[in-house]
């Protein structure tokens, strides 16, 4: 219990880093999200291409990895972040069962949702009605 319970504490925070991203100032957050929105219009996930693209268009010093982050956990219109349906929880824990947790090949056999996604739903939702 107490490895499960670290490995679920320190995706928690790393979560919480992730969503933020330094994106902090709400008023510029929206600003900044749409700049990341047509700067990836147009290099498409060519990540140096889209930080130099913000630095250049709109003035937005952000890194590769602070972009690639902020477009997979929160812009990314191809991620599902709505409710989990039971053929999902059925299929994680098919998957789990079979493989174990090796999230990424979870992820890429569902391809909805992000891959720590898998891992906080099956540790707080399944595991304990599983169990």
């Amino acid at each position: 219990m107490g490895r499960i319970y670290h490995l679920w504490t320190s995706e928690v925070h790393y979560i919480a880093h992730l969503a933020q991203c330094s994106f902090t100032n709400k008023r510029t957050l929206t600003q900044e999200d749409e700049a990341l929105r047509e700067c990836y219009r147009l290099a498409g996930s060519n990540w140096p291409a889209v930080s130099s693209l913000m630095w250049s268009r709109f003035k937005y010093v952000r890194n590769e990895a602070q972009c690639r982050e902020r477009w997979t956990v929160a812009l990314d219109p191809n991620i599902n972040r709505g409710p989990w349906t039971r053929e999902e929880h059925e299929r994680i824990l098919q998957l789990y069962e079979e493989i174990g947790p090796k999230w990424a090949v979870i992820a890429e056999a569902l391809e909805t949702r992000l891959v720590f996604a898998y891992f906080l739903q099956l540790i707080n939702t399944l595991l304990p009605v599983a169990l």
